[in-house]
């Protein structure tokens, strides 16, 4: 059905956030209802806003025509996308900048024919063209969201006009048959250029986490371990932008992947997960069960990175938990390790132990170890010798 020249029904599906811009949505449908046209919008969701959207739907006086429906099935979602005139997403750049990227919902309201109002945020635009399949609006312009809305209620014929473009467009880009083989294509292509590159395998491996080692520390052995021919994996954690500046050659650093992925990672291994249980039996109390799975999936994970790669000579990892996870792999893989401790390391003695019996060397923080990582008097320049030097040996040994 069409939308009447007195009303028109909007529908936004999303989590209730502010770079949804719900908050304009609203506010546009009070701007309509004084030009006499009344916005009915339903809102599919739920997210930490609804009470600040609430209380201002009631205060604009626009309650009884801006419905939250919570968290909605499938089916109830195609139910209302059927109802509804005008799918609308008015997307913003969140105080923090954050914001949609390519709004899947778009595209799902482009298939049932619905025209579609939204902004020119990050990848909408490639989704929406302009008049031709809905509006494209400039983030928060609550008064052309209005005028768009009134026209697609007064018009004759427009918002059907849109949604047919729409509906057109999505299965000429977006449909599976469409997408699929263009997907297919990028990982053919990659593997073709990676078989025709075959760079060879690093003689080190080196292993880092934001969340254990100090970034300046990192950022000083990172040239080294590059210089021979290494390769740098780094955890993230929540390190902070200022301490990723510090680290020299970011383009050449590989980052150990979120924590959904190591899991589908763990969970395709079955045998392997068998192996590390009875691993985690062996060490008993010396080390917590927390620990030893939250290593253990980043081991299943870095363990195939490193033999897709063709393995290594040595891998070397400081800190503790960091030399927990290069224990582990040099287990899989059977490739020895050498590890460094801080002075004040936290490790577990008994752990570190059971780790160092097993390392092909170690070096700890104490006298005149010429790894003092955390030693003042040892310049930069001097720190960086004494670790080149000591993985030469370990390297050729």
């Amino acid at each position: 059905p069409a939308p009447s020249e007195q009303r028109v029904r909007v529908v936004s599906c999303g989590r209730l956030i502010e770079f949804k811009g719900f908050q304009h949505l609203i506010a546009a449908s009070a701007l309509a209802a004084k030009q006499s046209v009344r916005v009915e919008v339903e809102l599919l969701g739920d997210g930490p806003w609804r009470e600040r959207l609430e209380a201002q739907a009631k205060d604009l006086k626009v309650a009884d025509r801006v419905h939250f429906r919570g968290t909605v099935g499938l089916d109830e979602m195609k139910t209302s996308f059927g109802e509804s005139d005008v799918f609308a997403l008015p997307c913003i750049f969140s105080e923090e900048g954050a914001s949609d990227m390519f709004p899947t919902v778009i595209t799902e309201a482009m298939f049932t024919g619905l025209p579609v109002v939204s902004t020119s945020v990050a990848g909408v635009p490639e989704l929406v063209q302009d008049g031709e399949t809905g509006f494209v609006l400039e983030p928060g312009d609550e008064d052309g969201l209005a005028e768009v809305l009134i026209r697609l209620a007064r018009e004759a014929g427009l918002a059907a006009k849109l949604g047919a473009g729409g509906k057109q467009r999505a299965h000429q880009m977006f449909a599976r048959d469409v997408t699929l083989p263009q997907l297919m294509g990028k990982f053919e292509e990659a593997q073709e250029k990676a078989a025709r590159q075959k760079p060879q395998p690093p003689e080190l491996v080196a292993i880092y986490d934001l969340a254990e080692s100090d970034a300046e520390h990192v950022a000083l052995e990172i040239p080294v371990v590059h210089e021979l021919r290494g390769q740098c994996w780094l955890a993230g954690g929540h390190a902070k932008s200022s301490d990723l500046k510090q680290l020299p050659d970011l383009e050449k650093l590989e980052w150990l992947p979120d924590g959904l992925v190591l899991e589908m990672e763990w969970r395709a291994t079955e045998s392997q997960r068998t192996e590390w249980t009875a691993l985690r039996a062996e060490l008993g109390t010396s080390v917590d069960g927390e620990t030893f799975f939250n290593t253990a999936r980043r081991a299943v994970w870095l363990a195939e990175a490193i033999r897709r790669r063709g393995g290594t000579s040595l891998i070397y990892a400081p800190g503790g938990e960091t030399c927990l996870l290069a224990w582990m792999i040099s287990q899989r893989l059977a490739i020895p390790f050498v590890s460094a401790f801080e002075k004040k390391s936290e490790f577990p003695k008994k752990l570190r132990t059971r780790v160092m019996d097993d390392a092909r060397a170690v070096a700890c923080a104490y006298d005149d170890d010429p790894l003092q990582r955390s030693a003042k008097r040892l310049k930069p320049a001097a720190r960086q010798q004494a670790l080149r030097s000591w993985l030469k040996v370990h390297l050729v040994s």
